[in-house]
């Protein structure tokens, strides 16, 4: 990973760091110090946003002005749950809801 492209977010229990060069995307347990998964981004593009409930970790991925995706992913394993192509604007979790503004490909907000 080349340190001036790295993209790094502290959760609870885990730390992110993503080289969005590369697209690889690492987690890493803050207690234990150790490397829990790697894996890469498809499509890759900028980490806007990131959070977390108890089992996922949700990432809003920017491609570029227009384009992303709202990806959500396993915190165990990094495995894809679900995501939405698109750039995520805005996203907030509440309870177990998740609400977003995003644009997709058509210009559709």
């Amino acid at each position: 990973m080349n340190k001036e492209s790295i993209q790094r977010f502290e959760l609870d229990e885990i730390i992110l760091q993503y080289d969005y060069q590369t697209y690889t995307l690492l987690c890493r347990s803050i207690d234990e110090g150790k490397n829990l998964w790697i894996r890469k981004i498809e499509d890759g593009g900028y980490i806007l946003d990131v959070n977390e409930d108890m089992d996922k970790i949700f990432l809003s991925i920017e491609s570029d002005e227009k384009s992303g995706q709202f990806l959500v992913l396993n915190k165990k394993d990094g495995s894809t749950r679900w995501f939405i192509p698109g750039k995520a604007y805005m996203f907030r979790l509440f309870l177990s809801s998740v609400y977003l503004i995003f644009i997709d490909g058509d210009d559709n907000f």
